[in-house]
């Protein structure tokens, strides 16, 4: 049985929607910037099973990676039914890759903090090495080991807050089943595949300052749409520069739909 689902939707005079997805052990709050500003598109945001205010699941084997990817797919499809664009950070973006033509309604991909896999997993090509991952790699970690790896990601003390709130709220068991789904048993997709041969309009945004992420890899990857760099960032642009991240979303909304649609 699926589990259920937290979102926010904010209803615009366009007729598409924009949806966004977040991060592991993050919410759909680090979209609170874009959200507060309105937008003449309808805003979804989605928190995933285990995360912000959806609930942690009571069996966690409905973690494991095929099953937590479909059953976001399963709601997404249940929820819309007009045209809308898909931004997604980091684990929601490996999950967009995923569900690319899953979806029947979605016109295009923004994905930031998320190199697109390859497989057998290429990890030492699409990230880069860095201690700022270990709180989201680990079931659980002491107070000490949060705050470092936090403070390798973000220098604002109030985005720091934003993330430790976040990763408190979700669930732990996510951590453990994510990481043993998808990265031991290598339960995913071939997404560098996906998103080569995809059909529908993929764009990256990539924070200069990302500790995670290689740009390199990035640059690699071919039937990219475009790459956006913004600099004096890192792994959340939308918290981090959320201006710069609503220009560079209009713009490519603009793309994707036409200016009067």
């Amino acid at each position: 049985m699926s589990q259920k689902i937290y979102f926010e939707r904010v209803e615009g005079v366009k007729p598409s929607a924009l949806v966004f997805l977040h991060a592991n052990s993050s919410s759909g709050k680090v979209y609170d910037a874009f959200f507060d500003a309105g937008s003449p598109y309808s805003l979804i945001r989605i928190d995933l099973p285990g995360h912000g205010q959806s609930p942690h699941a009571d069996d966690a084997r409905e973690y494991r990676w095929p099953h937590f990817k479909t059953n976001v797919a399963d709601f997404i499809n249940a929820t819309l039914d007009q045209p809308f664009l898909l931004i997604a950070n980091s684990l929601g973006g490996h999950m967009g890759i995923e569900l690319l033509g899953k979806l029947p309604h979605c016109r295009g991909l923004v994905i930031f903090g998320t190199p697109p896999l390859d497989k057998p997993l290429n990890a030492e090509q699409a990230f880069l090495a860095t201690e700022a991952s270990e709180f989201i790699m680990n079931e659980t970690v002491s107070e000490g080991t949060l705050d470092r790896c936090i403070s390798l990601i973000a220098k604002d003390p109030a985005i720091a807050q934003r993330l430790k709130a976040d990763y408190h709220a979700s669930d732990p068991k996510f951590r453990s089943e994510f990481v043993d789904s998808f990265l031991v048993q290598q339960e995913y997709d071939n997404e560098k595949q996906m998103v080569e041969q995809s059909e529908v309009p993929v764009y990256i945004i990539h924070g200069r300052n990302d500790p995670s992420v290689n740009l390199e890899y990035l640059q690699s990857l071919n039937n990219i749409k475009q790459l956006y760099i913004l600099e004096d960032c890192g792994h959340y642009p939308s918290i981090e520069q959320p201006e710069e991240f609503a220009r560079v979303m209009y713009e490519i909304s603009d793309q994707v739909f036409g200016k009067e649609h």
